[in-house]
């Protein structure tokens, strides 16, 4: 197996942080994107909760993973050691993109819960406790 030039791992190490970088600009985004919904306020149920509360942790692991990555990239970077392998590298990288990804699933869980969730009836919770309040005065 041939040697990799440094100048082709130089090049690698920087596509990978600008990735990362780009990563990095997304799970903000998502995160922006939940915490600005309207559709927040309307949660009644824990199902939506939880989905978003996970979709949050997700994206916020994912951008710690991406922050990680490009400390490392740029230690790397100022000493001449490109190694995408090291440990202090991959395992951040991998956190941030799988954190990402599962941030989507729960936003797209978070969404369809609260598209198809019936939304609360005030009026009917109002006449539901009437009624159960009347029924037990007699």
């Amino acid at each position: 197996m041939s040697a990799v030039s440094p100048n082709t791992a130089k090049e690698g190490l920087q596509a990978a942080m600008d990735v990362t970088k780009y990563t990095l600009a997304v799970a903000g985004a998502a995160i922006a994107f939940l915490l600005n919904a309207e559709s927040l306020k309307r949660i009644s149920t824990p199902c939506p909760r939880w989905a978003v509360t996970l979709a949050l942790a997700s994206f916020g692991a994912s951008a710690i993973g991406g922050l990680l990555v490009l400390l490392q990239g740029a230690s790397e970077l100022s000493s001449g050691t490109y190694n995408l392998r090291n440990p202090l590298m991959r395992v951040p990288g991998m956190i941030n993109v799988l954190a990402l990804g599962a941030g989507f699933v729960f936003t797209a869980l978070f969404v369809a819960l609260i598209v198809w969730l019936p939304e609360p009836n005030p009026t009917a919770a109002k006449v539901g406790l009437a009624t159960l309040s009347d029924s037990l005065r007699h």
